[in-house]
């Protein structure tokens, strides 16, 4: 079962697809962050905080399109016939 090669590239894709849904709820969509209510930020921290959100919201992006994008091409894969 696990010899199938449309089966690992289908399972990674799905893999991706979690870890990026998972990074996507934690940091949010790629947007530009309203960070209004955080007096204590200083204008170099908040700049900072905001790359830190832009850059793992567009990683988590990247990872859902890349597993679907493993998982569509799985489908075309030929049967191994195990």
């Amino acid at each position: 079962m696990f010899n199938d090669p449309k089966i690992i590239i289908n399972s990674f894709g799905l893999l991706c697809d979690i870890v990026g849904i998972l990074i996507i709820w934690k940091y949010g969509l790629p947007i530009d962050l309203a960070l209004k209510g955080f007096s204590s930020l200083t204008q170099e921290s908040d700049n900072i905080l905001k790359e830190k959100y832009k850059k793992w919201s567009k990683v988590g992006l990247g990872l859902i399109i890349f597993g679907f994008a493993l998982q569509l091409a799985s489908n075309w894969l030929p049967n191994t016939g195990l």
